[in-house]
């Protein structure tokens, strides 16, 4: 059995039993146990077989995302499967499905930095390549589970109903989000190797931050608070060149970076320019447009300013605190 379907069955394990609120795994001889699950979930024999379809689609998606990736080139086949089950016993040991886990997903808490903490003195011997490919594999397993927890409905035990009903949005944003997660880890910039996983955990940290937009429902019997990803509800505005009182040719706000890098957006309070930041912030982190290739996002808003003139090299300190960022000593 290759190490990295058995760290696919595990992770989707701990995502099911989140659900499920199951304490013991539903591994068995590295795969999720069908029949166990099925017989805990299901009402039907075609329920049962869709289990057995969305499982198998979960895994694939997982596997094909981080083989098709750079995160496991640089070494034989052989070590790479060594790290691998380092990287399975690691989550293993220090991932439960408890209380504590549960609020860390719940708060957005840095699981995979937990993990690495805990697991550091084994790796004291290993390379630096080696290392790497270790925190990227844990960093793409960990961040899968908790996504998949966190696009489920409500995050409640209905959720479930993902794995034995035919729902092709949610596989669909499941390989969106494992491509999204591969992309990040993969970014090349120049980076120095001591700087990489520094950079990598902040570039996660901003992403986590501003990826959701909050949105409040009309009812006045019920005004939920609802979050909706910034990439699938964000709409393009357009803005004016105020140099340019006489041309009222509207200017797409992506594009106003096409003839400088220092722009002021000045708009009505709700026009759209803390979302557009937003919007700026989490495509430069996963390096999805092409005009912020190479750059890293550093949002600085007005009201964390204490006093003026502005020291941004102060602010961009700050932003390890803020983060909750390892130190590069660490």
């Amino acid at each position: 059995m290759s190490a990295i379907i058995s760290l696919a069955n595990l992770c989707l394990d701990l995502a099911i039993r989140y659900f499920t609120q199951e304490k013991e795994s539903y591994i068995t001889d590295s795969l999720i146990d069908l029949s166990r699950l099925g017989f805990g979930i299901c009402n039907s024999e075609l329920e049962e077989l869709t289990l057995k379809h969305n499982v198998d689609e979960f895994v694939f998606s997982f596997v094909d995302r981080l083989e098709k990736s750079d995160l496991l080139i640089g070494l034989e086949e052989e070590r790479k499967n060594e790290i691998l089950q380092t990287v399975m016993e690691d989550i293993s040991r220090n991932i439960k499905m408890d209380t504590r886990t549960i609020e860390h997903i719940l708060k957005d808490e840095d699981l995979v930095n937990l993990v690495s903490r805990k697991t550091k003195k084994s790796r004291t011997l290993w390379s630096e390549e080696e290392i790497g490919i270790y925190n990227n594999c844990l960093r793409y397993s960990i961040d899968s589970v908790v996504k998949f927890i966190k696009n489920a409905p409500n995050y409640s035990g209905e959720a479930i109903k993902v794995l034995y009903q035919r729902n092709t949005a949610a596989y669909k944003k499941f390989d969106e989000d494992l491509q999204e997660l591969a992309n990040l880890l993969n970014s090349q910039r120049n980076t120095l190797d001591k700087f990489k996983l520094y950079e990598i955990d902040y570039l996660r940290k901003v992403n986590s931050r501003y990826k959701d937009v909050h949105l409040f429902g009309s009812g006045i019997a019920n005004r939920n608070l609802k979050k909706y990803e910034i990439n699938t509800s964000y709409i393009e505005l357009c803005c004016s060149n105020m140099k340019d009182v006489y041309c009222d040719i509207p200017i797409e706000l992506s594009d106003i970076f096409d003839e400088s890098n220092y722009v002021w957006l000045y708009g009505e309070a709700g026009a759209g320019k803390t979302t557009f930041v937003q919007w700026l912030a989490v495509n430069a982190a996963n390096q999805n447009l092409d005009f912020l290739k190479g750059f890293i996002p550093i949002v600085i808003t007005l009201r964390r300013i204490k006093s003026f003139p502005i020291s941004v090299e102060s602010e961009i300190s700050s932003l390890k605190n803020q983060y909750t960022i390892l130190s590069i000593s660490d």
